[in-house]
């Protein structure tokens, strides 16, 4: 099987970015995000499935990531243990992460990894939204909490019929500073116009420099449900776990 991987020029390319004078968007040049596929991962990782594994890394090696679960993702405990161990390549981990559970693929776009399900249509994060502006957010959670909030978006919900599922911030695998505050922490600036949420949600962890979403979907026997979690390593301490 030829595993197919992607360094593409997407999601920030088709932003309209208006920062306040002197403030420049958070997009890093691709010779950058080429290094980041050669980093050598500091030390082994282990999970149950290619999205557990993969958050694991990307927050490891403070890569900033998006992950979307396959709809059929299988129950935890009934996968093979994933093992990638330390010394590979990001590029050669990532790559066998998907030849181990060829389920998914994994994209490079600007610094931002993303990890996603082969052949999976999500109509939600495709949605397009007309502007958004994340105003003085310091978390992740805070500023893609505002993007799923706005009208077209919450318009959009109900015409797929998806219900909410409570949200959740996922433990930090790194140690967090017990003395950050909110106050202290770096306004994540996302300012765009006319572009997917999927890339809104690229662009705000790609302004943060750090944590990943994920984003997954069940089809329940009467209804239909969405679910978008963070994992926040630069939350200040104050923010619910």
């Amino acid at each position: 099987m030829r595993i197919m991987e992607s360094v593409a020029l997407t999601f920030l390319a088709t932003f309209v970015f208006a920062f306040p004078p002197g403030q420049k968007a958070a997009v890093k040049p691709e010779t950058e995000s080429a290094e980041i596929l050669e980093r050598p991962l500091r030390h082994e990782i282990a999970g149950r499935s290619a999205p557990d594994v993969f958050q694991q890394l990307a927050v490891q090696e403070s890569i900033p990531a998006g992950v979307v679960k396959a709809r059929h993702h299988r129950i935890h405990g009934q996968e093979p243990a994933i093992e990638i161990p330390a010394g590979l390549t990001v590029r050669r981990a990532l790559n066998e992460l998907v030849r181990t559970d060829p389920t998914y693929m994994w994209s490079l776009s600007h610094g931002v990894l993303n990890l996603t399900p082969r052949g999976d249509r999500f109509p939600l994060l495709d949605f397009s939204v007309a502007r958004f502006d994340s105003g003085r957010a310091t978390t992740i959670s805070d500023a893609c909490t505002r993007a799923f909030q706005l009208p077209d978006v919450r318009k959009q919900i109900q015409e797929l019929h998806l219900d909410q599922e409570p949200i959740s911030f996922g433990p930090s695998l790194l140690a967090k500073d017990s003395t950050a505050s909110r106050s202290a922490q770096k306004v994540i600036a996302v300012r765009v116009a006319n572009t997917s949420l999927r890339n809104i949600l690229n662009a705000v962890v790609s302004s943060a420099g750090r944590g990943v979403w994920v984003y997954e979907e069940h089809d329940r026997q009467t209804h239909h449900t969405y679910r978008l979690d963070f994992i926040d390593p630069g939350a200040p301490s104050d923010e619910p776990l």
